[in-house]
């Protein structure tokens, strides 16, 4: 919500820091600025508490449902606010700091849900939003898993960039904002709607790599949920490092820039997200994508059939016949007293 107001924050800031106001003449865009900071604070202090709860859960319960609950009301509601910003005091650069803030947080789960486990639990399975097939892929983006939880990063990064779209849509219909070049605002809006895909893209294709390595040639040596994401940021670190490495040993660095090597790093879709070279980063995504799902395709496959099939009334396992007890069984056990000449 704070990322909500990120422009008014900034304004009332810079003013406390040079004294040209005080609280006695506060108008609305200032309260508005203490607000900001307020419900920044409450929203980071729910997500600590939130996740505080999730770390001293048991393991066997579903510990990312809190979490992800939280952040998914968190950018609905804050998705309103920051709408009535944009329009009341005019502040179109709400949006993109709406979008890119809680697009940041979600690169972070990528990396928190490639830690979790690939198997659900019996616990999960059993859950009341997976009892019923109209709630049961709510329970599925909401339970424990590594590839649900990647899902869900996926599915709400479509939630911002509809969000973003809506919001620019529904603030050009007023028109007493003062909005000079709305061509070039729709065009920054297409552009980082398309970064942040293709962003989002990578990221959740190295997790799926990191995922298939660490349970295949990695298998003997990664141990614990610590060492999936640290296998993605490697993975990352690699493709970040070793091109600009290579083009310097090759003495040849003609026409090759800082954003041509780091072409697939996620983060540079953000960093030049006003670039020409969307194209050729989303086409890179998808191929990283495709790759990903086919390492990891035997075990999503098993993953989506116990989501499926493994239910309160279908666990998979065939139950045993029921019989009538047996009759000398039920009979009441008579003590006797221990012969003393035995």
């Amino acid at each position: 919500m704070g990322l909500a107001f990120g422009g008014v924050w900034d304004e009332f800031y810079f003013a406390m820091e040079w004294g040209e106001t005080s609280v006695s003449t506060f108008d609305s865009y200032d309260w508005a600025a203490v607000g900001s900071a307020t419900a920044s604070m409450l929203l980071g202090a729910g997500l600590l508490f939130v996740l505080s709860v999730a770390c001293v859960s048991p393991s066997a319960s579903n510990r990312a449902f809190l979490p992800r609950l939280y952040i998914t009301v968190a950018i609905v509601l804050s998705y309103f606010v920051m709408l009535y910003t944009a329009v009341e005091f005019d502040e179109l650069e709400v949006m993109l700091a709406w979008f890119f803030g809680w697009f940041a947080l979600l690169l972070v789960a990528t990396l928190i849900s490639s830690g979790e486990r690939r198997d659900p639990g019996m616990r999960v399975l059993h859950s009341r939003l997976m009892r019923r097939r109209l709630t049961r892929p709510i329970g599925f983006l909401l339970s424990s898993n590594a590839f649900a939880g990647l899902a869900w990063c996926a599915v709400m990064t479509g939630v911002l960039v509809v969000g973003l779209v809506s919001a620019s849509d529904a603030a050009s219909l007023f028109t007493r904002m003062s909005v000079s070049h709305w061509g070039s605002w729709e065009e920054d809006v297409a552009q980082g709607s398309l970064g942040v895909t293709t962003s989002m893209g990578m990221a959740i294709a190295f997790n799926l790599l990191a995922i298939a390595l660490r349970d295949g040639p990695l298998k003997r040596f990664s141990k614990g949920p610590v060492m999936t994401p640290a296998i993605t940021m490697l993975l990352i670190a690699a493709v970040s490092i070793f091109p600009p490495i290579a083009v310097a040993l090759m003495g040849n660095s003609r026409g090759m820039d800082a954003e041509g090597l780091s072409l697939l790093n996620p983060v540079s879709s953000l960093i030049w997200y006003e670039s020409e070279m969307h194209g050729l980063r989303l086409m890179l995504a998808g191929v990283m994508l495709v790759v990903g799902l086919l390492a990891c395709s035997r075990v999503i496959g098993r993953t989506i059939r116990a989501y499926r099939d493994r239910g309160p009334d279908h666990d998979g396992v065939n139950p045993l016949p029921r019989t009538d007890p047996d009759p000398v069984a039920t009979q009441p056990v008579i003590t006797t007293q221990a012969d003393p000449d035995a």
